[in-house]
């Protein structure tokens, strides 16, 4: 009987599963790590003479002016702690009894000042319990003023774990659709071998979606740790969606109405543009400028639907499949847009994150099973493709192969270094009637690989004809093809020694002329008329030996 050659793996993974569960059964002392005691900071806090009730809280603080709460520590700070604490486009001091513990100041360059949310890791010393705890908070928007986000505070794992569990799954999930997004443009760029400008631009999309996500996540300062690229990533990225959608929407959506619709994605452009340059150059920061994104992203999403409409009287196929996107894809943008404007931050992206994971994933698997199914159909089309330019015995490359090469090259000019050589197997038609067409069909096939062994490191080698070859030479100098025909004849000399069947040829050499070589037929012509003085020549010799 014969063995399963499953049977000794599968036998060692039940064997592995039944002592995990064994000793999982054993009652010891639990020695894995809990990172979840990690404490809130949120309540006992004071502004200026009033108690607060808890954070986080939005205080009526002007733009610009200093937000500053206060409170004693209690006895959990009788050891070291660390405090996590969370500033929405602000700058951050921290005292402990009037000292200045921390502070973070968002630094301009030149007239750009680029603020970003950040997160703020703050250790307090042994015996803070009883210390007076003050934060400021200064921001210069108004819409950031004055808001305290919850404060967190225990160790540094305790405070990893808060940040993973909170807010890990919209970073992961930007994280995959970054991936995917990636994986659809070199996928497809692979399989296509040719740049296939759809597949691009969806995983464009999901590049830059992606992107989005994990710079709202609240995770991106664990991966990226420069204040302007966590500061501007989100905004950046917000503004090239739209256009990566248009473009998708322009070349491959609509079809009357393309070069009216690019107006649009041009307006998407000049929109990326105006943002980047109005915060370079300190007119408007990312912060205020997102409006104005949002607002043409609003427009353009009209204005899709206007076309779309004029266009689906067609009953476009494309277009049937693609309004059903716009239509998922418009409710979670209105869903982000009201909770943008009614300033609920804590929420910013999770809408998004949700619905956009389940598009995007939906999308991954229905563009890799398009890409896979035409990457078959450039298979088949490159199998057909070298079939058709292959000499079916020799497996050389065959005449159409050749005439493409040298018009090719006449194309291009020729250079100096150009040189073709015929080949003509002797006697073909002899070894046919003495010894049969398979004979010499293996004549064909052998002398076919000595040409190639020698030739075939300098060019390229063909079949050409029943009895003929020929090489094309272009990137070795003239000269050294004395030394590679000598050791072509040589290979000639040894491979017929002790053979039933000697193979001989001849074959004639040229090289390219300028000013008599205006087409390939001129340098043609030369090669055959030395190839066949070649035979003439070899012909004379036999019958002189043969006297």
């Amino acid at each position: 009987m014969k063995p399963n050659k499953f049977l000794i793996p599968l036998s060692l993974l039940i064997l592995f599963a039944g002592l995990l569960v064994a000793f999982s059964l054993v009652k010891l002392e639990s020695v894995r790590f809990n990172y979840a005691h990690y404490s809130l900071l949120n309540e006992g806090w004071s502004h200026e003479a009033e108690s607060l009730s808890a954070l986080p809280i939005d205080l009526n603080t002007p733009t610009g002016a200093p937000a500053i709460i206060h409170r004693t520590l209690g006895d959990d700070f009788s050891q070291g702690r660390v405090l996590l604490i969370r500033t929405s486009l602000q700058d951050l001091i921290v005292k402990l009894d009037g000292d200045i513990i921390y502070s973070y100041t968002s630094e301009p360059i030149g007239r750009m000042n680029t603020y970003a949310s950040l997160w703020h890791l703050v250790p307090l010393p042994s015996d803070s319990d009883g210390s007076t705890l003050e934060m400021t908070f200064t921001s210069p928007y108004r819409a950031m003023s004055g808001r305290i986000n919850p404060i967190v505070y225990g160790c540094i794992g305790e405070l990893n774990y808060y940040l993973f569990m909170t807010f890990g799954f919209r970073f992961i999930i930007g994280l995959i659709v970054v991936l995917i997004g990636i994986f659809l443009v070199v996928l497809n760029a692979l399989a296509y071998r040719k740049y296939s400008e759809s597949a691009s631009l969806a995983g464009l999309t999901a590049f830059f979606l992606g992107f989005w996500i994990m710079a709202e996540s609240r995770m991106l300062q664990y991966v990226i740790g420069h204040p302007v690229v966590i500061g501007s990533l989100a905004y950046v990225s917000l503004a090239m969606i739209p256009i990566t959608i248009g473009f998708y929407i322009q070349r491959h959506v609509l079809t009357l109405h393309r070069k009216a619709f690019f107006g649009m994605v041009l307006a998407l452009i000049l929109n990326l543009v105006f943002v980047i340059v109005a915060h370079v150059s300190g007119i408007l920061d990312f912060f205020e400028s997102v409006v104005i994104t949002q607002i043409m992203t609003v427009i353009g999403i009209i204005v899709t639907g206007v076309f779309l409409v004029i266009e689906g009287k067609h009953k476009s196929q494309n277009i049937r499949q693609f309004v059903s996107l716009l239509v998922f894809i418009s409710v979670i943008g209105i869903i982000e847009l009201i909770n943008f404007l009614f300033q609920n931050y804590d929420k910013t992206s999770v809408f998004t994150a949700s619905g956009i994971a389940v598009l995007i994933i939906f999308l991954f698997f229905r563009y890799v099973k398009h890409i896979f199914v035409n990457a078959k159909i450039v298979y088949e089309q490159e199998i057909y493709r070298k079939l058709a330019y292959m000499d079916p015995l020799t497996k050389l490359k065959n005449r159409l192969a050749f005439n493409e090469k040298l018009d090719a090259l006449f194309q291009e000019g020729p250079n100096e270094n150009l040189t073709i050589i015929f080949f003509d197997l002797n006697e073909l038609k002899k070894i046919n009637d003495t010894y049969g067409h398979h004979e010499g069909d293996e004549a064909l096939v052998e002398i076919g690989k000595r040409i190639l062994s020698v030739y075939d490191t300098y060019g390229d080698v063909y079949r050409v004809g029943g009895d003929e070859f020929v090489f094309i030479g272009e990137r070795i100098p003239i000269a050294d093809y004395e030394r590679i025909n000598q050791a072509f004849d040589q290979t000639m000399l040894q491979e017929n020694q002790d053979k039933p069947l000697p193979l001989h040829i001849s074959y004639g050499m040229t090289h390219y002329q300028p000013e008599t070589d205006q087409s390939p037929k001129d340098i043609l012509t030369r090669a055959d008329r030395e190839m066949y003085l070649d035979k003439m020549s070899k012909r004379k010799t036999k019958a002189n030996a043969s006297r």
